[in-house]
């Protein structure tokens, strides 16, 4: 079994150009998911489609639009 891990660290910075960055994004968007599909994370197929499902419930324009849907 692969250790995985559930948390990514963020840097924090007043640059709004660093806060946009696809990589910046990208962990904060992992953090925010639900606890089950981060479980799913060692194995890439299901992770993916979980991921999907989990996206297509909801239409976003915005990232924050997704990081409030989650807080609910």
């Amino acid at each position: 079994m692969h250790a995985f891990v559930s948390v990514y660290l963020t840097y924090s910075s007043n640059l709004s150009l660093y806060q946009k960055r696809v990589y910046s994004i990208g962990i904060k968007v992992f953090n925010s998911l639900p606890q089950g599909i981060k479980n799913l994370s060692d194995n890439s197929e299901t992770f993916k489609s979980a991921l999907k499902n989990d996206l297509n419930a909801h239409s976003f324009y915005f990232t924050d639009e997704y990081f409030n849907v989650n807080k609910e």
